[in-house]
């Protein structure tokens, strides 16, 4: 075939944890009872909220009309979620099909041919591959092996130039399910501005740190700042693929102009502003990701954890063997997680692992493997 494609495309290949062949391993372990600690969603479900308006007929809308863009009503409710640590409005707001695509997005806007983004390494894979995709440039600070793979915000500082464009971070960092302190976001933030460089915070998994850590809050004092967050992991609606950005008025007026209309369908955009009046939810799902994690934590001996936080429901294992392929050492036990080989900087020897509903049999599981050393 000799196909007018862009020549950038013909040799690229995208990177993301998410593959198909995932299915086959799914389907291969049906059998013998798969414990999913995998794609990082709540393990908890979601909101009574949701369930309601779907069983006492409340749920009203016409499929077969467009949905109700710009989605005045959600909105509405993220301004009355985030009323009283910051000042922002229903222009702040935008919507796109899970946080993802909201990235996408900016990158349309920011990122073409050269651009040089700064971020970290290992972080969410498919933000770097999309820079590639749009011909940019990801350059990374290498977590230190030496320090557990925590955040260093000196050196992460030391990194940002004038020549970069954007600068990413995700926080909670994925894979690793640390926070960044508030105050260090502060910190990039200024240095940032001080270079004419975008920040865009990526919190995917905020809804798992206190509010007040989120860089929603410092949107009222940066114009710079762009921060995006999604419905599928704390709130649990991955299945209806609902993501936003928060940004200043001048941010988010250019992220409009890459904008594509009705971003989110009927059903999901009612869903998600049901659930977001149910604040109960998300707290008693980091409290019992705390207790989850605690008991798991307790079942290690050999098997080391890089820098977390309990109320986060990702974490990345690791074993001091580069030789060992711990995925597939949990595979083998019926566990699914997510390599190390897929995020830049691990290795075959780490794992992703998110919390699951019960934890008890994954701890038997890792008794097991533990003993197998």
């Amino acid at each position: 075939m000799n196909f007018k494609l862009k020549q950038h495309i013909k040799n690229f290949k995208p990177e993301s944890y998410v593959k198909e062949s995932d299915c086959d391993d799914i389907s291969s372990l049906q059998d013998v009872g798969l414990i999913d600690c995998a794609l990082g969603v709540n393990p908890y479900g979601y909101s009574d909220a949701v369930d309601r308006l779907f069983e006492d007929n409340s749920l009203k809308c016409d499929l077969s009309s467009y949905p109700q863009h710009p989605y005045p009503d959600l909105k509405a409710e993220i301004v009355r979620f985030w009323a009283g640590r910051c000042s922002i409005n229903n222009r702040n707001i935008r919507f796109g099909s899970g946080s993802i695509d909201v990235l996408r997005n900016i990158n349309r806007a920011f990122v073409g041919k050269g651009t040089r983004v700064l971020g970290l390494a290992p972080t969410f894979t498919s933000y770097p591959s999309d820079v590639e995709l749009c011909e940019g440039v990801f350059e990374y600070e290498l977590l230190s092996k030496n320090e557990n793979f925590k955040f260093d915000a000196e050196k992460f500082l030391s990194r940002i130039t004038p020549e970069h464009t954007l600068v990413y971070i995700d926080n909670p960092n994925n894979p690793t399910g640390q926070v960044i302190p508030i105050d260090d976001i502060k910190r990039i933030l200024n240095k940032a501005l001080e270079n004419d460089v975008c920040v865009l915070v990526d919190e995917a998994y905020g809804d798992f740190m206190d509010a007040g850590n989120s860089a929603v809050t410092l949107v009222d004092s940066y114009e710079n700042l762009m921060v995006t967050r999604t419905f599928s992991k704390g709130y649990g609606l991955a299945g209806l693929r609902i993501g936003y950005v928060v940004s200043g008025d001048y941010l988010s007026e250019i992220i409009s102009r890459v904008d594509t209309p009705f971003q989110i369908n009927s059903v999901g955009h009612l869903a998600a502003a049901a659930a977001l009046k149910d604040k109960q939810f998300i707290s008693e799902s980091m409290l019992k990701i705390c207790r989850a994690k605690a008991g798991i934590y307790d079942a290690f001996e050999k098997i080391k954890v890089l820098e977390t936080d309990s109320e986060v429901p990702i974490m990345t294992l690791f074993l001091p063997d580069e030789d060992t392929d711990l995925h597939g050492l949990f595979m083998e036990k019926g566990v699914l997680t997510e390599s190390g080989e897929d995020f830049h900087g691990l290795g075959k020897n780490f794992v992703r692992m998110r919390v699951p509903k019960d934890c008890g049999k994954l701890i038997s599981i890792i008794s097991t493997i533990e003993r197998s050393f």
